[in-house]
């Protein structure tokens, strides 16, 4: 997939929370190996932005995406999956959903996941990353 970019976008929150600041660091230092091993001069493999984006860049970085990842272990509505969703009216674009995300119950062309299968994420990836034109939605 040397022709893909992974963009880890995380908007911070609950940052007085020492258990999610460890996350945080967790997640940095893997971010770093893994472009460590995978990434050449001028392409990292993963794009690591911790911040808040206004809804116009949100919506350029939706629109540029073939494919969202939402892997939320217990979730409510979940705005980002419809949001990407709705900036997509070409039906060019795959959503690999959670299936605890509760969004899932309405976005029904989303490719639905246990997110603590890994290899069951993997795979749907590698299904939206193939899915031919036609079949995207």
């Amino acid at each position: 997939m040397a022709d893909t970019t992974l963009i880890h976008d995380r908007v911070p929150s609950r940052e007085r929370v020492e258990t999610y600041r460890r996350l945080r660091d967790e997640i940095e230092l893997t971010v770093a190996r893994i472009n460590g091993d995978y990434s050449v001069i001028g392409r990292p493999a993963i794009q690591y932005l911790h911040r808040s984006f206004p809804r116009r860049e949100m919506a350029a970085f939706y629109l540029a995406a073939d494919i969202l990842l939402v892997t939320a272990l217990r979730d409510g509505m979940n705005l980002v999956a419809k949001e990407f969703v709705a900036t997509h009216v070409d039906n060019d674009a795959v959503l690999v959903l959670s299936e605890f995300a509760g969004a899932s119950d309405e976005l029904k062309t989303a490719l639905l996941v246990n997110p603590h299968d890994i290899d069951g994420v993997k795979d749907a990836i590698l299904q939206a990353r193939d899915m031919p034109p036609g079949e995207r939605s």
